[in-house]
């Protein structure tokens, strides 16, 4: 018991902590519209920016913040900027979203996200037209505490107290994908881990529990195992480095989580200077984007002059 209690306060600070310090695209906002396709919107969340799409023949709705069908006629694509899209870094993108007809949103307002009921990795967005079912991409869990997809040993996945057999043994934790009351000779469930190579997760009777390959090889979800490195098609995640920070008059000592203050970063249109506890720590807007001062967001540079300060 108080395993999972502890467990839940990280999971709490770490989704909390995610909607905070997203990349820059998305400003004070969890969700904004995607910079240059219609039928997109973008969601930061831990670690990634998710790109969702909107179902087939509906867009997003930038006032309402949800997929609209009767958007459809008002889209205007900037092809050239979707080059650019693609070159974003630390981006995962989801597949199209499916309308659904089920009752799910009639006591929830507009824009209201709600976890499926089976599945973690699902949740539905309640649009005017009725629910519109998503899927996390990658590994990725939906984080119902900040209505964000986040890594799953960051997410309570949905089992309540009863469901798994005691609790998880050490270096595991809850997982919905993993079954539950299985002979333990055939339960042979296995997950990526969510951003290492040269370990995977092993399922453990609805627990997720962390295994290391033996040294030298590294995962392959294709073959569900772990193989040499030739034969492995995971990619390493590069960590990356920690902002720049410096004292700054601009910054004060306590941070106002609800209204964070960012100001541009001189010389440099690529990133933008954000306080932190008093001091003024550099944060770089993804590639092809530049801070744009009026709206304090990273943003395709539409014509604003963000180097004349």
């Amino acid at each position: 018991m108080v395993l999972r209690k502890v467990w839940s306060a990280v999971a709490f600070i770490i989704c909390f902590q995610s909607a905070i310090d997203a990349a820059g695209i998305c400003g004070n906002a969890t969700i904004r519209k995607h910079w240059s396709d219609c039928n997109k919107f973008v969601e930061c969340g831990e670690s990634s920016t998710v790109i969702f799409e909107c179902p087939e023949r509906s867009f997003f709705n930038s006032e309402t913040l949800v997929c609209d069908f009767a958007m459809y006629a008002e889209c205007v694509v900037d092809l050239e900027a979707e080059v650019q899209f693609f070159g974003q870094q630390r981006m995962l993108e989801s597949a199209p979203g499916v309308l659904v007809t089920i009752d799910t949103c009639n006591q929830n307002p507009l824009g209201a996200k709600l976890p499926h009921p089976d599945f973690c990795n699902m949740f539905y967005h309640c649009s005017p037209s009725g629910p519109i079912l998503f899927e996390c991409p990658a590994n990725l869990l939906f984080c119902p505490k900040r209505n964000v997809c986040n890594w799953p040993q960051f997410v309570e996945c949905g089992i309540t107290e009863g469901e798994v057999n005691g609790e998880c043994p050490e270096n595991c934790f809850p997982d919905k994908r993993c079954p539950l009351n299985c002979y333990p000779d055939l339960n042979t469930t296995v997950l990526p881990h969510p951003s290492m190579c040269t370990a995977y997760l092993r399922c453990i009777d609805g627990c997720a529990c962390f295994q290391n390959c033996a040294a030298g090889l590294y995962w392959s979800t294709n073959l569900g195992r772990c193989v040499e490195r030739v034969r492995s098609e995971c990619v390493e995640i590069e960590r990356p480095g920690c902002p720049e920070c410096i004292m700054h008059e601009n910054c004060p000592p306590v941070d106002d989580p609800n209204n964070p203050i960012r100001f541009p970063y001189p010389g440099r249109c690529d990133a933008y200077m954000k306080c932190h506890q008093g001091q003024a720590c550099r944060v770089e807007c993804p590639e092809g984007l530049e801070f744009d001062p009026e709206t304090e967001v990273c943003d395709i540079p539409w014509g604003h002059n963000c180097c004349n300060h």
